[in-house]
């Protein structure tokens, strides 16, 4: 409990920073800047998740050390050249440069301590993670407060230059990842990015449903609703925090497991996110119109069928990420992966469909309906599956 704490708190950190910046766009720049600034993101993230190769998570799930340090190293480091080095000549072909320059280079530092949030997990300490987050948000703030000062004109560039001096003051000064080369083969580095790559399109599928999702409500409804979508969900995004800090955590645990989904664990961790479901929903129908006034000044209004359609999606994908925890403790990635395309390929499909019928009831319905199939994906075939591994 004490590292679900832990990693809770530094989720929970880091969505106050991701938070922050869309307070600061909303207030600063105005709301269609968010819509731009979901719009890149959503774009990014994909390529993000790419270029990261699942490492996180799969040197999370290794306790044995099947691989060298120095492989996860040296794969971690040359994708990450390469994401800078292909993503940068898309700066000069968007309509909004300076935004998404932000978002590229905001992506790509906080990539940069990702491998070493994955060896704190498989080492147990998680404590580093949750002071990792600490530090980046009180550095940030740190840096807005002197832009504002000093009449800065480009203020989310505080964001970047916080998390980069964590990663050189902090994540690699704590860092759970041997520094000796002893041994390094580069067929090691391989075979390792073979092991991931299931990892790695199921991850990348999994962001490209967000992207197709913001692609087609831009399209069809426009920069603004964007915006409005994108911050009703992002509620959703920063309670997730909480389930996914469970589901890292539980990852080690669950891969010495026989059958995890009879276990106590398994079974005390539904009732919690039960409760925790309750507490976000009473969040959501009482205080969330008045929440984004107050901090985003922007009146929106959402109706009550429209919040109870993302409340019921968003306590489904609770347990489909809780779920899908223990397929990747067991190893069955490539099932995993399966899921993801065929959740995208439905996406594609729904998406068009309902926004041209139902408007931006649609776009919420979309969420509600894709929930419901990514956890009977995750959950029905995968409790089979998951018994049958040993």
């Amino acid at each position: 409990m004490k590292n679900i704490f832990y990693h809770t708190a530094g989720s929970l950190l880091y969505a106050v920073l991701q938070w922050l910046v869309i307070v600061l766009f909303s207030n600063y720049y105005g709301v269609e800047q968010v819509g731009y600034y979901s719009y890149y993101l959503g774009f990014i993230t994909p390529l993000s998740i790419f270029f990261n190769c699942g490492l996180r998570i799969f040197i999370a799930r290794d306790g044995n050390k099947e691989f060298n340090d120095s492989s996860y190293i040296c794969l971690r480091y040359f994708s990450l050249f390469l994401y800078f080095i292909l993503l940068l000549p898309f700066t000069f072909f968007v309509d909004n440069q300076s935004v998404f320059i932000f978002c590229f280079l905001l992506k790509g530092v906080d990539s940069l301590s990702e491998l070493e949030y994955g060896a704190w997990n498989r080492k147990r300490v998680i404590k580093f993670f949750m002071c990792s987050q600490c530090l980046r948000l009180i550095l940030s703030a740190l840096f807005f407060v002197a832009f504002i000062l000093f009449n800065f004109e480009f203020l989310y560039l505080s964001f970047i230059l916080g998390m980069l001096l964590t990663f050189c003051l902090f994540d690699l000064r704590k860092s759970a990842l041997s520094k000796s080369f002893d041994g390094f083969r580069l067929a090691e580095v391989v075979k390792l990015l073979r092991q991931t790559s299931p990892l790695i399109f199921s991850s990348l599928t999994a962001a490209l449903v967000v992207l197709l999702n913001r692609y087609f409500v831009e399209g069809f409804l426009g920069i603004k609703n964007l915006a409005d979508y994108v911050l009703l969900l992002y509620f959703y995004n920063v309670a997730s925090m909480f389930v996914l800090s469970i589901s890292q955590v539980s990852i080690p645990v669950f891969s010495c497991m026989d059958s995890p989904f009879s276990s106590t664990y398994f079974l005390k961790f539904v009732v919690v996110l039960v409760v925790y479901s309750l507490f976000y929903s009473a969040f959501m129908f009482l205080l969330s119109n008045d929440f984004m006034l107050f901090f985003y000044n922007v009146r929106v209004g959402y109706s009550s069928t429209v919040i109870a359609m993302v409340v019921v999606g968003s306590t489904i994908n609770f347990f489909s990420v809780f779920v899908n925890s223990i397929l990747i403790a067991k190893g069955l990635l490539k099932y995993i992966m399966k899921v993801n395309v065929a959740i995208l390929i439905v996406t594609s499909l729904l998406m068009p469909f309902l926004l041209s019928n139902f408007g931006e009831f649609g776009a919420y319905l979309s969420f509600l309906v894709i929930s419901v199939l990514s956890l009977l994906l995750n959950a029905l075939p995968g409790i089979y599956r998951s018994a049958n591994v040993r």
